[in-house]
């Protein structure tokens, strides 16, 4: 008797604790959920429940539009996880825009996610992007390519090797 009241009481409270971590969750930005997904990241929540409650219930087009407004594709691949690439690829599949503006934090420059990975120098992220359709001819605000701007950036800084990002736009 008391094993089942015991054995009922830890099932109550582990229900109890899903609950009330399911409702801090639906709170959360979609950008939050995204951190919160990747492992060391701070939150109290767990990666693995953050990342699946991200993908089972955030892919909802009103989620899309937020992040699409905040950054994009290119804060999801901002991440240094391995597994950002399944993650982008959901997002993109759910109607996250690979090819949309993104607007720099102060000012009116716009950028693209490509701009952005090469910026960045992120070949893999690069790589990515145009398998999902990235436009590498689509010029940002300045009026230059990712290309472009890689080319400059590898004249500004000989130190830092582009090479790979320079070929992957070719």
């Amino acid at each position: 008797m008391i094993k089942r009241l015991l054995s009922g009481l830890v099932i109550l409270t582990l229900v109890s604790i899903s609950v009330l971590a399911l409702n801090s969750m639906r709170q959360y930005r979609v950008q939050q959920l995204i951190l919160c997904s990747e492992p060391g990241n701070g939150f109290v929540m767990p990666a693995p429940i953050c990342r699946q409650y991200l993908l089972h219930f955030r892919m909802e087009p009103a989620d899309i539009q937020q992040l699409q407004a905040d950054g994009g594709i290119a804060f999801v691949l901002q991440s240094e996880h391995p597994r950002r690439f399944e993650l982008a690829a959901r997002f993109l599949a759910s109607g996250l825009d690979v090819n949309a503006d993104i607007r720099a934090a102060q000012g009116e420059r716009t950028y693209t996610a490509l701009h952005s990975a090469v910026i960045l120098n992120q070949p893999e992220n690069i790589a990515f992007l145009l398998r999902h359709g990235a436009d590498k001819s689509k010029p940002n605000s300045e009026g230059e390519t990712p290309a472009q701007v890689a080319e400059q950036l590898q004249n500004q800084r000989p130190g830092e090797d582009r090479s790979a990002v320079i070929r992957a736009l070719r």
